[in-house]
Parts: structure tokens; C-alpha cells; sequence
């Protein structure tokens, strides 16, 4: 947290998670939670069932058919956050990255009431469309992960529903990328167009999966900050009608 702040104080804060693939979730250093930092935002890493954090099990607990338990882990932990006056569901910003997105997407679906915005980088939406073409880069490889075909509907961000207001969403996407393609957001976009209407920016990128920068940072950092008014590119839709 920053300087002049303390951990009984309620404040904003930028909630981040992922729990995929056994990967562990680390304080790696962010140019966007670094500036929120300093501008007295708390950070929260949220380690939940899925990810590495504490060996095979806790991944095996999170993935194929226990995916939900991803999501489940994630809104338990906005609540307790919530309860113990450290921050509030309007001045709460839920973040996570690629595969992550998946898992975010989902509780904001699932659960808006426990979050104020969501924001989401180079995100895999359309997991699926990924499971149901084999010939896709990653879909082999991942059908262990996302429980197939039939497990990756249930999870799905683009297929699922949400189950109140829409929440101000940022996503940021590259054109180039070849392991989250494009059509993912594209897909999401078309699903929720209505929904998402009027709440949700889009930051598209001229590069691939690594081409997110500081600027693409600072888009972020305005965002969260209410510096930029919600709306979504329909350029990025057109490309896919």
C-alpha cells in the first residue's frame, strides 16, 4: 500500500489473480500497480485453486472439472476483503491476464456485486471455441486444463451469462497474437454487445501475447481512475462480421 495509508483504512484497490496451469502468481514488478502504489491504491494477489501456489493438488483442485473452483476462490477472497473494511466493492478493480481473464471474467458474471471494474490483458474468452478446433495453437495441449470440449462451455466467459449490471470492463488485445488470438475479445464483444454497451473500452494493440508496454499501462492507469469514459471500439467487432 502507499505511504500515508494503512491496512485498516478503506481505500481502492487493484485485486489481481490467475490460478491456471499451476503457475504461481508473484509480486513481479507492474507498471500499472506500481503507479496506484504510490497514489495510496492497495494491491491484493489473489492465490486461488488452480494455480501453483501450493503444489500439484492445488493445481488438480482448480483445473478440468474443478475449474469453478477457480472462481469460487476468487470471489471468497473479494469478500473477505470486503468484510474486513479494507476496501469496497465500488473501489475495487479486478485485473488478470490470459488465461487468467478467464477466471476474472467469470466472477464478474457470476458475482458483480463484489467488484466496481474489470480489467483484463491479452485475455483468453473463448475457451470454447478453442476446445471444440483441435488444429488451434495450444487446444491439444490444454484439453486436460479446461476439461475439454463440454467442461470449457461451462467455464466459458463468452457462452456464460451475467447475472447483474454490467461493470466497466478494459480490455487490452493484440492484433498479432497467435496464442490468444483476436477473435477471442471479438467473440466476447458480440456476445455481451448489449450488455457491455457503453462499459466497456477496448485498447487494441499492433502486436502479439509480450506487446503489452508502459502506454498500454497508462490507458489502464486513466481507466481506473476514471479518466476515461467506457465504450466499446466497434472497429474490432466489424473486423469479425
Amino acid at each position: 500500500t502507499g505511504k500515508e495509508d494503512t491496512l485498516n483504512k478503506t481505500s481502492p484497490c487493484m485485486f489481481i489473480v490467475y490460478g491456471c496451469y499451476g503457475d504461481t502468481l508473484g509480486s513481479y514488478y507492474d507498471n500499472l500497480p506500481h503507479d496506484l502504489i504510490a497514489k495510496g491504491w492497495k494491491i491484493a494477489l489473489c492465490h486461488v485453486r488452480g494455480g501453483g501456489e501450493m503444489g500439484i493438488s492445488w493445481h488438480n483442485a482448480g483445473k478440468g472439472v474443478n475449474k469453478v473452483n477457480s472462481m469460487t476462490d476468487t470471489i471468497k477472497c473479494l469478500q473477505f476483503l470486503h468484510e474486513f473494511h479494507l476496501t469496497t466493492p465500488s473501489q475495487t478493480v479486478l485485473q488478470a491476464s490470459s488465461a487468467g481473464a478467464l477466471v476474472a471474467a467469470r466472477v464478474a458474471q457470476k458475482a458483480p456485486h463484489v467488484l466496481g471494474k474489470l480489467v483484463l490483458r491479452m485475455p483468453f474468452l473463448d475457451v470454447g471455441r478453442a476446445m471444440a478446433c483441435p488444429g488451434l495453437a495450444l487446444s491439444e495441449e490444454e484439453r486436460e486444463e479446461w476439461a475439454g470440449e463440454e467442461g470449457a462451455r461451462e467455464i466459458c466467459p463468452t457462452s456464460g451469462q451475467f447475472t447483474g449490471p454490467s461493470i466497466p470492463t478494459f480490455i487490452t488485445t493484440g492484433v498479432n497474437d497467435v496464442r490468444v488470438p483476436l477473435w477471442h475479445v471479438a467473440n466476447f464483444l458480440q456476445a455481451h454487445e448489449r450488455h457491455l454497451k457503453g462499459k466497456c473500452f477496448v485498447n487494441l494493440l499492433q502486436g502479439d501475447h509480450a506487446s503489452f508496454d508502459e502506454g498500454a499501462s497508462q490507458m489502464e492507469l486513466k481507466f481506473v481512475e476514471n479518466q476515461e469514459r467506457g465504450r466499446v471500439v466497434s472497429r474490432i467487432l466489424d473486423m469479425f462480421r
